[in-house]
């Protein structure tokens, strides 16, 4: 009951995050007290998110995802970067990216959205299975920063790995975000793209 009326009122009131206790008295519990309750603390998360697609309609494949994104009822699609090409990175020849970013909130946990990210990639013909490593791409969506969190395990690591040395990352991310600070490097997503050499 908890979780149900926190996710409604955040997703009805213009609110960013709450903190909800469900008090109940006379509960049936073999013991003397006054009430029993719950009490959980819930908030929309702020993220941002890199898409990439090599292979087929390009661009019908990144916005495809944006639209999927947007009627997932826990996420809201705040804003798409412009798309960009670029060359493909890691050093395996393939025909170059359309590239963009998309800023977003979800009341969504980072596993969570991670999995809804992986739904969508195979909705359009993308597998993880066999892929080359920095190889072509159906398409790609990676979570970039996820509200300020710093995590790793094997499925996730948080900000992005490398994203600071990534132009076709941090160009539509910066159209987004430009003063967004990494949490690690302690630098704003301008000042990450200003040092590559692309950039320049």
């Amino acid at each position: 009951m908890a979780e149900s009326l926190a996710e409604q009122i955040l997703l009805n009131f213009a609110i960013q995050d709450l903190v909800l206790e469900i008090r109940k008295p006379k509960a049936p519990v073999g013991l003397p007290f006054e009430s029993v309750s719950v009490r959980i603390e819930r908030s929309w998360h702020q993220v941002y998110l890199s898409l990439g697609s090599n292979m087929g309609d390009r661009e019908k494949h990144l916005q495809n995802a944006v639209k999927e994104l947007g009627e997932h009822p826990l996420i809201q699609v705040q804003q798409t970067a412009d798309i960009i090409e670029t060359e493909s990175y890691g050093g395996v020849e393939q025909d170059k990216f359309l590239n963009t970013a998309v800023k977003m909130r979800t009341l969504l946990t980072a596993k969570e959205l991670l999995k809804q990210i992986h739904d969508i990639e195979k909705e359009e013909g993308c597998t993880r299975e066999n892929e080359i490593h920095w190889g072509p791409r159906i398409l790609d969506i990676d979570i970039v920063f996820y509200d300020k969190e710093v995590y790793e395990d094997d499925a996730l690591i948080l900000p992005h790995v490398d994203m600071e040395n990534r132009y076709f990352v941090l160009k539509p991310l910066s159209q987004l975000a430009p003063n967004f600070r990494h949490p690690i490097l302690g630098k704003t997503v301008t000042q990450l793209l200003n040092a590559l050499p692309e950039a320049k």
